[in-house]
């Protein structure tokens, strides 16, 4: 791994345990801070972001709002600051997501809704565990990184609007899923790079290298 001291901003809204990929981060010889809540008149100096969570996106965007931290993903998207979004965290980068039978509004930042995964004989819903993820756009560089075994724990995945914002993609009950997105230096995975050993690190590593 390549030490670079990039400043990354870890985006805390106490959807799961960050701890992981504080740990992750910091192995990587990161600069880590946290932010649990939003002050439009607070100024940032950051490398690049993370926008983890775990668990139910309607809940999770009404924190995200109440703590005023989806003004702070849109800021520092508008500022030209690389973020991953991270399993909820990716979902949240989209226009819509349908569970729990309503219509909860993302952010808009990738074109497309949040659906449910269908179950199959072969496949079970969640989808949990470590699975061979397959590069659809991108260069060669992603590919290094993205065609790997990632591990994912998910009942919901992105459906994009745009093809050519799918960066990569697994298969479940017979269909491709998309597992990453990309657009102009955000990029969201629904698998876990924290738990993903050697690969999720590289991820990590690679991705605020050569974009932050």
């Amino acid at each position: 791994m390549i030490n670079n001291k990039c400043k990354i901003l870890i985006i805390n809204s106490g959807l799961g345990n960050v701890g992981s990929l504080i740990n992750a981060l910091r192995f990587l010889d990161f600069d880590v801070h946290q932010i649990n809540k939003f002050d439009k008149n607070e100024s940032f100096n950051f490398d690049g972001f993370i926008l983890p969570g775990v668990g139910s996106f309607p809940s999770g965007i009404r924190k995200m709002k109440e703590a005023k931290l989806d003004k702070l993903v849109l800021k520092l998207i508008d500022e030209g600051v690389a973020g991953i979004g991270i399993c909820l965290g990716m979902q949240f980068l989209a226009d819509y997501s349908l569970e729990g039978d309503t219509k909860s509004q993302g952010l808009s930042v990738f074109s497309g809704s949040v659906e449910k995964l269908l179950p199959s004989k072969q496949d079970k819903v969640p989808h949990i565990g470590w699975t061979e993820t397959q590069l659809t756009n991108g260069t060669e560089s992603w590919q290094n990184v993205l065609n790997n075994a990632f591990y994912y724990v998910h009942s919901y995945a992105v459906r994009p609007k745009n093809p050519e914002e799918n960066l990569s993609t697994i298969s479940h009950c017979g269909k491709n899923i998309t597992s990453a997105i990309y657009k102009n230096k955000i990029l969201g995975v629904q698998f876990h790079p924290e738990k993903s050993q050697q690969q999720g690190l590289k991820l990590l590593n690679d991705f605020f290298l050569f974009h932050a």
